[in-house]
């Protein structure tokens, strides 16, 4: 299960780099002003950061949804 979570998080990373890598390598860091105001740039940046928060905490849940009867 722990290589599961590693590919997340590497999928989640690459998902970043390729969102905000090209945008950054152009304009620097001054660009991220630009990026922020557009709509759909907080929406993939709000989902990206609910994926990242949803991947640190679920996997501790595990075993309390596992019953043994």
């Amino acid at each position: 299960m722990s290589f599961l979570i590693l590919i997340a998080f590497a999928l989640l990373a690459l998902a970043v780099a390729l969102f905000f890598g090209p945008h950054f390598i152009t304009y620097g860091p001054d660009g991220f002003r630009d990026l922020v105001r557009h709509g759909d740039a907080r929406m993939i940046c709000l989902f990206l950061v609910g994926a990242i928060i949803l991947a640190i905490l679920l996997p501790g849940q595990d075993p309390a949804l596992i019953s043994r009867v």
